[in-house]
C-alpha cells in the first residue's frame, strides 16, 4: 500500500501540467472564469468519492478495496486525454523547437476553423538564450520577485494543502459514531449522508468562485473565502446542534474550495514561462505535505474544539499570504515577473495587422513589431480568435 500510494503521488504531481498548458492559451479575460469550469471536475469526482464510499462502505461486502478500485477506474480516462493534449507551444521555444511550436499553433487553428486568420508566413522565436535549459529549484528564487512569489506562494499552497484536505477529515470525524457492540469490542460508523451532502458545498464554492475571481481580482478571491472556511472550522469544531454542524459543514467546505480554486488560477498567472509548470507543480507537492499533516493533527486525541482552532489558525495564514500577493486580474502570461517583463514568445509577421495602430494588435513595420508589449499573445490570439473579432482580449 505504501508503495502505491507513492506511485498516485507521482500523478498528483503531473496535475498542474495539463492545468498550465490551459491557462497559456486562454486570453486574460476569459482566463479566470474558464479555469473555474475545469475545476467543477475535481468536484465531481469528489462527489463521485463520495457517493460511492456512501454505497460501498454502508453494506457492500467489498468494502474499503471494491472503494480503491472503483475510485481509480475513472483515472485511465487521463491517459486518453494524454492522447490529443499538445505541447506547450511557449515551452517549445524556450526549447528552441520552433517548428513544434509553430504546427501546434497551426493545429489549434486548423480545429477552431480560423486558419484562415493566420498569414501565410509568420515565424516564432524565442526571448533568448538564458531562457533554455533543464530546470533548477533554484530558478524559483533567482529573482527578487520569484524569490517573494514563491515563498509566498508555498505559505498559500501549505496551507489551503492542511486546511482542504483537513477540513474534510473533521467533517469526517464530526459525523462519526463509535459504539461497542454486543461482544465489547468498538465499530466505527459514519454519517454517509451528512458527508454527501457536505461535498456537495464544493459546487457552492466554484459559483462563489466563478462569480468572484474575474470581477475582484485573484487575492480577493483568495483572502476571503480562505478566511471565510477559517471561520466556519472555528464553529464546526464548536459544541452546536445537529443543523448547524452540518451548515457550517458546508460553509466551511464550499469556502476552502473557493479560495482553493482562486489558488490554483493564480499560480501559473505568477510564473513566467519558463518555470511555469514546475513552480506550480512544487507549490502542488507543498500542499500534499500540509496534507500529509492532517490525520495527524485531525485524528488526533485532541478535542475537536482545538483541532478547528488549528484549522481557522491556518486558513487565517493562507488568506493573509494569498493578500499578500501580487494581482493578476487582466493581465497577460508574458506580465509574469515584471520590471521589465521576459520577451518568451514574438510572432513576427510579413505584413501589417489588419486593425493598424490598435493598442492590441501590435502594428508590423519591416518585419518588426512597432510595440512588443502584448507581441507575445499575437499567435495565439490569431489560433484562438472568435469570430468577434481580431481584437485578442476578445
Amino acid at each position: 500500500l505504501t508503495i502505491t500510494r507513492a506511485l498516485v503521488g507521482f500523478g498528483v504531481g503531473g496535475l498542474a501540467v495539463p492545468f498550465n498548458i490551459l491557462a497559456e492559451l486562454l486570453q486574460p479575460s476569459a482566463r479566470g472564469t474558464f479555469l473555474m469550469s475545469i475545476e467543477l471536475f475535481w468536484t465531481l469526482g469528489s462527489i463521485y468519492t463520495a457517493a460511492m464510499a456512501w454505497s460501498l462502505l454502508s453494506s457492500s461486502p467489498y468494502g474499503w478495496r471494491g472503494l480503491a478500485v472503483v475510485c481509480a477506474a475513472p483515472v485511465f480516462l487521463s491517459i486518453l486525454a494524454g492522447v490529443w493534449m499538445p505541447e506547450s507551444p511557449r515551452w517549445l521555444l524556450l526549447q528552441h523547437r520552433n517548428d513544434e511550436a509553430k504546427a501546434v499553433l497551426l493545429r489549434m487553428a486548423e480545429m477552431n476553423g480560423t486558419r484562415h486568420k493566420l498569414p501565410d508566413d509568420f515565424t516564432l522565436f524565442e526571448g533568448g538564450e538564458t531562457e533554455k535549459g533543464e530546470f533548477n529549484v533554484k530558478a524559483l528564487f533567482s529573482t527578487p520577485y520569484l524569490r517573494r512569489t514563491t515563498l509566498l506562494l508555498w505559505v498559500v499552497w501549505i496551507s489551503f494543502g492542511l486546511g482542504y484536505y483537513g477540513v474534510i477529515l473533521l467533517i469526517t470525524r464530526v459525523f462519526q459514531h463509535t459504539e461497542n457492540d454486543d461482544n465489547g469490542s468498538k465499530e466505527c460508523s459514519f454519517e454517509y449522508s451528512d458527508i454527501f451532502v457536505s461535498t456537495l458545498s464544493e459546487l457552492l464554492g466554484i459559483a462563489w468562485a466563478v462569480f468572484t475571481i474575474d470581477r475582484y481580482g485573484r487575492r480577493p478571491t483568495q483572502g476571503f473565502f480562505y478566511a471565510l472556511a477559517g471561520v466556519a472550522c472555528i464553529v464546526l469544531g464548536a459544541p452546536s446542534s445537529h443543523g448547524a454542524r452540518v451548515f457550517f459543514a458546508f460553509i466551511a467546505r464550499a469556502g476552502m474550495m473557493a479560495g482553493s480554486c482562486g489558488t490554483w488560477v493564480a499560480t501559473p498567472e505568477l510564473y513566467p514561462t519558463f518555470v511555469r509548470s514546475s513552480g506550480h507543480s512544487i507549490a502542488n507537492s507543498i500542499a500534499r505535505v500540509g496534507a500529509f499533516m492532517s490525520p495527524y493533527l485531525v485524528e488526533s486525541s485532541l478535542a475537536v474544539l482545538f483541532v478547528g482552532l488549528v484549522l481557522g489558525i491556518v486558513d487565517g495564514f493562507a488568506a493573509i499570504g494569498a493578500f499578500l500577493l501580487p494581482e493578476t486580474l487582466g493581465k497577460s502570461l508574458d506580465d509574469a515577473g515584471a520590471d521589465p517583463p521576459p520577451t518568451v514568445v514574438r510572432a513576427v509577421y510579413g505584413h501589417p495587422v489588419a486593425h493598424g495602430e490598435d493598442r492590441h494588435c501590435p502594428q508590423v513595420r519591416g518585419g518588426s513589431m512597432a510595440s512588443s508589449e502584448r507581441s507575445s499573445s499575437l499567435a495565439y490570439a490569431a489560433a484562438l480568435e472568435s469570430e468577434r473579432g481580431h481584437d485578442p482580449e476578445q
